[in-house]
């Protein structure tokens, strides 16, 4: 993975499976709200945030997982610009993300199914893992 990139506002995917980011913004003061067309993931690193998704707030804490669906209408506004919001934040085609399913493992269940959460709450050991996991992408 590339190191911290400017945030950018294109709300579509270049590439045909996955594109990852690692953003750190001190002058983003909210993202309008929105849906796409893939599946977003974001590990949140740092700052006070708060997450709108489908109606419901979420306030961020470090090391959260939020997973977003394609259709769900989503926006993070920044509560305090003096914490640096920083994000890592991998876009999967819903494609992509069944083919890499099984028989026993419908990987796309976790963004579509009806019972499914837009917020996992990682501890140390789990926020660790999957960091190094993203940098060797």
């Amino acid at each position: 993975m590339k190191r911290r990139q400017p945030f950018q506002t294109r709300q579509y995917m270049l590439a045909n499976e996955y594109e990852i980011y690692h953003y750190q913004d001190v002058t983003l003061t909210h993202v309008n709200i929105h849906h796409h067309d893939y599946f977003e993931c974001l590990l949140f690193i740092s700052g006070r945030v708060r997450y709108l998704i489908e109606g419901r707030v979420f306030e961020l804490k470090p090391g959260d997982i939020v997973l977003i669906n394609t259709s769900e209408l989503h926006q993070a506004s920044i509560i305090d610009q003096t914490v640096p919001y920083e994000r890592i934040v991998l876009w999967l085609k819903r494609d992509f993300v069944a083919r890499l399913s099984s028989p026993q493992s419908d990987l796309t269940g976790c963004f579509e199914a009806p019972n499914h959460q837009n917020i996992l709450r990682a501890d140390l050991e789990t926020q660790s893992r999957i960091r190094t996991l993203l940098s060797q992408v």
